[in-house]
Protein backbone atom coordinates (compact mmCIF):
# COMPACT_ATOMS: atom_id res chain seq x y z
CA UNK A 1 0.00 0.00 0.00
CA UNK A 2 2.86 2.38 0.79
CA UNK A 3 4.33 1.75 -2.67
CA UNK A 4 0.95 2.49 -4.31
CA UNK A 5 0.69 5.79 -2.42
CA UNK A 6 4.20 6.77 -3.54
CA UNK A 7 3.43 6.01 -7.20
CA UNK A 8 0.19 7.98 -7.03
CA UNK A 9 1.99 10.97 -5.51
CA UNK A 10 4.70 10.93 -8.19
CA UNK A 11 2.11 10.76 -10.97
CA UNK A 12 0.15 13.63 -9.46
CA UNK A 13 3.26 15.82 -9.25
CA UNK A 14 4.22 15.02 -12.86
CA UNK A 15 0.75 15.97 -14.06
CA UNK A 16 0.71 19.22 -12.12
CA UNK A 17 3.96 20.46 -13.63
CA UNK A 18 4.03 18.90 -17.11
CA UNK A 19 0.45 17.94 -17.96
CA UNK A 20 -0.57 14.49 -19.18
CA UNK A 21 -2.75 15.23 -22.16
CA UNK A 22 -6.47 14.44 -22.23
CA UNK A 23 -6.08 11.48 -19.90
CA UNK A 24 -4.38 12.72 -16.73
CA UNK A 25 -1.74 10.30 -15.44
CA UNK A 26 -2.89 10.38 -11.83
CA UNK A 27 -6.55 9.82 -12.77
CA UNK A 28 -5.62 7.01 -15.13
CA UNK A 29 -3.68 5.19 -12.44
CA UNK A 30 -6.54 5.59 -9.96
CA UNK A 31 -9.04 4.35 -12.56
CA UNK A 32 -7.06 1.17 -13.18
CA UNK A 33 -6.45 0.64 -9.49
CA UNK A 34 -10.11 1.05 -8.54
CA UNK A 35 -11.16 -1.40 -11.27
CA UNK A 36 -8.78 -4.19 -10.35
CA UNK A 37 -7.95 -3.69 -6.64
CA UNK A 38 -10.79 -6.00 -5.59
CA UNK A 39 -10.49 -8.53 -8.40
CA UNK A 40 -12.23 -11.57 -6.92
CA UNK A 41 -12.38 -13.57 -10.12
CA UNK A 42 -12.21 -13.43 -13.89
CA UNK A 43 -12.90 -15.56 -16.90
CA UNK A 44 -11.21 -14.99 -20.25
CA UNK A 45 -10.66 -16.47 -23.67
CA UNK A 46 -7.20 -15.59 -24.94
CA UNK A 47 -4.88 -16.22 -27.86
CA UNK A 48 -1.28 -16.77 -26.83
CA UNK A 49 1.79 -16.28 -29.00
CA UNK A 50 5.12 -17.58 -27.74
CA UNK A 51 8.35 -16.50 -29.42
CA UNK A 52 11.51 -18.62 -29.51
CA UNK A 53 14.41 -19.17 -31.92
CA UNK A 54 12.91 -16.89 -34.58
CA UNK A 55 9.65 -18.85 -34.55
CA UNK A 56 6.13 -18.14 -33.34
CA UNK A 57 3.67 -20.59 -31.85
CA UNK A 58 0.01 -19.67 -31.39
CA UNK A 59 -2.62 -21.38 -29.28
CA UNK A 60 -5.91 -20.59 -27.56
CA UNK A 61 -6.66 -20.80 -23.84
CA UNK A 62 -9.70 -20.47 -21.64
CA UNK A 63 -8.61 -18.97 -18.32
CA UNK A 64 -10.44 -18.83 -15.01
CA UNK A 65 -9.20 -17.28 -11.79
CA UNK A 66 -10.63 -16.96 -8.29
CA UNK A 67 -8.86 -15.07 -5.52
CA UNK A 68 -6.61 -15.54 -3.81
CA UNK A 69 -4.87 -18.53 -5.40
CA UNK A 70 -7.14 -20.59 -7.65
CA UNK A 71 -6.50 -20.71 -11.38
CA UNK A 72 -7.44 -22.92 -14.29
CA UNK A 73 -6.10 -22.84 -17.86
CA UNK A 74 -7.62 -24.99 -20.57
CA UNK A 75 -5.70 -25.44 -23.81
CA UNK A 76 -8.21 -25.51 -26.64
CA UNK A 77 -7.18 -28.23 -29.10
CA UNK A 78 -8.91 -29.21 -32.33
CA UNK A 79 -7.57 -32.76 -32.09
CA UNK A 80 -6.18 -34.90 -29.28
CA UNK A 81 -8.32 -33.41 -26.54
CA UNK A 82 -7.73 -30.42 -24.32
CA UNK A 83 -5.05 -30.09 -21.66
CA UNK A 84 -6.18 -28.43 -18.44
CA UNK A 85 -3.93 -27.09 -15.69
CA UNK A 86 -5.49 -26.44 -12.30
CA UNK A 87 -3.83 -24.69 -9.36
CA UNK A 88 -5.53 -24.48 -5.98
CA UNK A 89 -3.40 -23.06 -3.20
CA UNK A 90 -0.39 -25.33 -2.70
CA UNK A 91 -1.71 -28.13 -4.91
CA UNK A 92 -2.06 -28.54 -8.66
CA UNK A 93 -2.77 -31.04 -11.41
CA UNK A 94 -2.67 -31.50 -15.17
CA UNK A 95 -5.67 -33.13 -16.86
CA UNK A 96 -4.33 -34.51 -20.11
CA UNK A 97 -5.89 -35.15 -23.50
CA UNK A 98 -8.76 -37.42 -24.51
CA UNK A 99 -8.08 -39.83 -21.65
CA UNK A 100 -8.55 -37.05 -19.07
CA UNK A 101 -5.73 -38.64 -17.07
CA UNK A 102 -4.78 -36.57 -14.01
CA UNK A 103 -1.14 -35.91 -13.19
CA UNK A 104 -0.21 -34.17 -9.95
CA UNK A 105 2.09 -31.15 -10.18
CA UNK A 106 5.10 -30.88 -7.90
CA UNK A 107 5.58 -27.99 -5.47
CA UNK A 108 7.96 -26.09 -7.77
CA UNK A 109 5.47 -26.18 -10.65
CA UNK A 110 2.63 -25.00 -8.41
CA UNK A 111 4.60 -22.06 -7.02
CA UNK A 112 5.99 -20.91 -10.38
CA UNK A 113 4.47 -17.64 -11.60
CA UNK A 114 2.06 -18.10 -14.51
CA UNK A 115 2.86 -15.20 -16.84
CA UNK A 116 -0.22 -15.95 -18.92
CA UNK A 117 -2.60 -14.91 -16.13
CA UNK A 118 -3.83 -11.36 -15.49
CA UNK A 119 -3.61 -11.75 -11.71
CA UNK A 120 0.11 -12.42 -12.13
CA UNK A 121 0.50 -9.09 -13.92
CA UNK A 122 -1.09 -7.12 -11.08
CA UNK A 123 0.85 -9.06 -8.47
CA UNK A 124 4.07 -8.05 -10.23
CA UNK A 125 2.95 -4.49 -11.00
CA UNK A 126 2.05 -3.59 -7.44
CA UNK A 127 5.21 -5.12 -5.99
CA UNK A 128 7.74 -3.95 -8.62
CA UNK A 129 10.19 -1.15 -7.89
CA UNK A 130 10.09 -0.03 -11.54
CA UNK A 131 6.66 0.70 -13.03
CA UNK A 132 5.26 3.03 -15.69
CA UNK A 133 1.88 4.30 -16.90
CA UNK A 134 1.41 5.62 -20.44
CA UNK A 135 -1.74 6.76 -22.23
CA UNK A 136 -2.82 7.13 -25.83
CA UNK A 137 -5.97 8.95 -26.97
CA UNK A 138 -8.65 9.98 -24.49
CA UNK A 139 -11.14 8.49 -22.03
CA UNK A 140 -13.67 7.75 -24.77
CA UNK A 141 -11.28 6.27 -27.28
CA UNK A 142 -7.83 5.34 -26.10
CA UNK A 143 -5.59 2.91 -24.31
CA UNK A 144 -3.66 2.71 -21.06
CA UNK A 145 -0.30 0.95 -21.02
CA UNK A 146 1.05 -0.34 -17.71
CA UNK A 147 4.53 -1.86 -17.48
CA UNK A 148 6.77 -3.23 -14.75
CA UNK A 149 10.07 -4.99 -14.26
CA UNK A 150 9.37 -8.55 -13.12
CA UNK A 151 12.42 -8.98 -10.90
CA UNK A 152 12.79 -12.50 -12.31
CA UNK A 153 16.21 -14.05 -12.97
CA UNK A 154 14.75 -15.68 -16.09
CA UNK A 155 16.11 -13.68 -19.07
CA UNK A 156 12.86 -14.34 -20.97
CA UNK A 157 10.74 -12.81 -18.19
CA UNK A 158 12.39 -9.43 -17.73
CA UNK A 159 9.48 -6.99 -18.18
CA UNK A 160 5.71 -7.31 -18.38
CA UNK A 161 3.26 -4.89 -20.01
CA UNK A 162 -0.53 -4.65 -20.08
CA UNK A 163 -2.64 -2.70 -22.56
CA UNK A 164 -6.09 -1.69 -21.27
CA UNK A 165 -9.05 -0.09 -23.04
CA UNK A 166 -9.50 3.33 -21.39
CA UNK A 167 -13.31 3.26 -21.74
CA UNK A 168 -14.24 -0.31 -20.76
CA UNK A 169 -11.12 -0.89 -18.61
CA UNK A 170 -10.90 -4.38 -20.09
CA UNK A 171 -7.48 -5.84 -20.90
CA UNK A 172 -6.56 -5.91 -24.58
CA UNK A 173 -3.09 -7.42 -24.63
CA UNK A 174 -0.41 -8.50 -22.18
CA UNK A 175 3.20 -8.88 -23.33
CA UNK A 176 6.23 -10.33 -21.59
CA UNK A 177 9.65 -9.12 -22.75
CA UNK A 178 13.10 -10.68 -22.50
CA UNK A 179 16.24 -8.91 -21.30
CA UNK A 180 16.82 -7.59 -24.84
CA UNK A 181 13.37 -5.97 -24.80
CA UNK A 182 11.99 -8.43 -27.34
CA UNK A 183 8.60 -10.10 -26.77
CA UNK A 184 8.76 -13.66 -25.49
CA UNK A 185 5.03 -14.08 -24.75
CA UNK A 186 1.94 -12.24 -25.92
CA UNK A 187 -1.58 -12.76 -24.57
CA UNK A 188 -4.42 -11.20 -26.58
CA UNK A 189 -7.85 -11.08 -24.96
CA UNK A 190 -10.72 -12.31 -27.11
CA UNK A 191 -13.24 -12.05 -24.27
CA UNK A 192 -12.99 -11.02 -20.62
CA UNK A 193 -15.42 -11.01 -17.67
CA UNK A 194 -14.37 -9.48 -14.37
CA UNK A 195 -15.71 -10.75 -11.03
CA UNK A 196 -17.78 -13.43 -12.70
CA UNK A 197 -19.34 -16.04 -10.42
CA UNK A 198 -17.25 -19.21 -10.76
CA UNK A 199 -18.00 -22.56 -9.14
CA UNK A 200 -15.21 -23.71 -6.79
CA UNK A 201 -15.66 -27.25 -8.12
CA UNK A 202 -13.70 -26.51 -11.30
CA UNK A 203 -10.62 -25.82 -9.16
CA UNK A 204 -10.81 -29.17 -7.40
CA UNK A 205 -7.39 -30.86 -7.12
Amino acid sequence: MQKIQKISLVLMIICLFTGCGKMKGYNVYEKVYSTYKNMESYSAEVEVTSYSNNSENKYSLIQQYKAPDKQRCEYVAEVGGSNITVINGNAGKLISGDTMAEIGLDEAAVKEKNYLMLNTFFEIYYSSEETAVKTNGNDNSGTIRLSAQTGSSNPYRNKIELLVDSQTMKPLKMTVYDDKNKPSLCVEYISFELNKSIDDEIFSV
